[in-house]
């Protein structure tokens, strides 16, 4: 019951009293294919984008505006979800598989 924790820190105990740290680090390595790469993608698509609307000025010295780097980064954002949001669905799974006393379905990271 979610009511029934004050607070991350309590959460954090009670997983440790019930499954010590090995119930904590649950999904971690889900987690790492997850971001490694997410990350990978985000900034080969944001740098892509914002190198090919960056503009020269008078001085020629290439610029980026604000809307440019905001639109870079909406870009590399998609480009991070839409290579990790399956990942993330199997990680989310192994994290609370088990919750609410029911039983663990999942052993390892797939």
């Amino acid at each position: 019951d979610p009511a029934a924790f004050r607070g991350p820190v309590d959460v954090a105990r009670a997983v440790l009293r019930a499954e010590g740290l090995r119930g904590l680090a649950r999904g971690g390595a889900a987690t790492f294919l997850r971001e490694a790469p997410g990350s990978a993608f985000y900034f080969g698509v944001y740098n892509t984008v914002k190198g090919a609307l960056a503009t020269e000025g008078h001085d020629g010295v290439r610029r980026t505006s604000g809307v440019a780097l905001l639109a870079a980064g909406a870009a590399g954002g998609g480009a991070y979800w839409g290579v990790t949001y399956p990942v993330d669905l199997i990680k989310t799974k192994i994290q609370t598989d088990g919750a609410r006393g029911a039983a663990r379905r999942y052993t390892g990271i797939v």
